[in-house]
């Protein structure tokens, strides 16, 4: 089938039934391709429940017809009414949302204020449940947020209501699809471009992403892309928080195994909050055996417990506590070779001791 057809009888009446369900259900949530053998002669568009479902056995039929047409458009062979060109758009990208092109064409719909952009980020948010890791979409995104964000009248109020949508979306997104690097990363552009920078709603929204992503790594010890996450999170609070911002956060200031002060500076506080990721990773690894990516973040939270042990005012209470660290982790690793019945997790385990002693270049005794 020619992706240039123009020969499909009922594309317009269904890309009508798909612009109703948008323009009527401003809360649908989902989008979904219902698995049917061929045509029974009825609407192949099922809308319930704020969901949105279209029958497989017309999709590459619909496909070729809004694309043939769209290209007509494009080329200026065959020009249509932008509400046409919308509706044909919302048409193809919710079938094959890749399409970067047709994206672009969206951006031109909305510049010229023919589409809405609140419009289109209800849009794209019902995209993305259909294909939850597409790069296109959550840089569509992007585009659409900065515009909105940069009106001079935009009202705080309504940044954060962008800012809350975008950090639900990004969460489905990556529950829908593991290891969503994509999903992640857009979560840490809404951070750093929807939220002003060493303020309050800094700090709390920071304090609540490190709670969450605690949640999503205890249920999801496979996702790394969720770890890198975390790791930026903790980096974000060790380069924002001062050293009061810690001493509110009870909860975060264990007693250190050197018994080194946690609150002597910003430094030893940092440096609690390490070790007790620590001792969370100690606990999955014991539960979960075989994820590597485990293995791979206790690195990065012992680089880091190295880099701030370094900077701490009380440079040998510093040195001592990492010297302390290390020693439990030759422990820990070499309890896991023991007792560990899979070979693999033994391998993670050896080495990730030739990590600590070649990268970090400290021998445990």
């Amino acid at each position: 089938m020619s992706l240039q057809e123009d020969d499909f009888p009922a594309g317009e009446k269904i890309l009508a039934d798909l612009d109703n369900v948008f323009r009527t259900d401003p809360e649908l949530e989902d989008f979904f391709i219902i698995p049917v053998s061929g045509n029974q002669n009825k609407s192949p568009v099922v809308h319930a429940d704020h969901s949105l479902g279209l029958e497989s056995w017309c999709v590459q039929h619909l496909y070729c017809y809004v694309y043939g047409k769209l290209i007509n458009h494009k080329t200026r062979k065959k020009r249509e009414d932008p509400k046409v060109v919308a509706r044909l758009l919302r048409g193809a990208l919710l079938i094959n949302p890749e399409t970067a092109a047709f994206w672009n064409m969206m951006k031109q719909l909305i510049e010229s204020e023919r589409v809405g952009p609140e419009e289109d980020l209800r849009f794209s948010a019902v995209v993305l449940s259909f294909k939850p890791k597409c790069s296109e979409v959550f840089t569509h995104r992007k585009w659409v947020l900065r515009k909105m964000v940069a009106q001079a009248d935009v009202q705080p109020m309504a940044v954060l209501k962008y800012l809350q949508a975008e950090l639900r979306i990004t969460q489905l997104a990556a529950s829908k699809y593991p290891s969503n690097y994509n999903a992640w990363n857009h979560r840490k552009w809404v951070l750093e471009a929807l939220v002003p920078k060493g303020g309050a709603e800094q700090k709390e929204l920071l304090k609540q992403e490190l709670k969450l992503s605690h949640c999503w790594t205890s249920n999801h010890v496979s996702d790394y892309s969720g770890l890198q996450y975390r790791q930026y999170v903790m980096q974000a609070i060790f380069s924002t928080f001062k050293h009061e911002d810690f001493l509110c956060q009870t909860e975060w200031l264990l007693e250190l195994p050197s018994k080194m002060e946690a609150k002597c500076c910003s430094s030893c506080a940092a440096a609690s909050v390490l070790e007790q990721e620590l001792q969370m990773l100690d606990e999955l690894i014991v539960r979960y055996e075989g994820h590597e990516s485990l293995w791979y973040h206790r690195r990065f939270v012992l680089h880091s417990l190295q880099k701030v042990c370094a900077s701490a005012v009380c440079a040998k209470l510093g040195a001592s506590l990492f010297n302390s660290v290390v020693g439990s982790e030759r422990a820990f690793a070499s309890s896991v070779c023991r007792e560990s019945k899979l070979a693999h997790e033994n391998g993670h385990a050896s080495r990730h001791l030739s990590w600590v002693e070649n990268v970090l270049r400290i021998t445990a005794a």
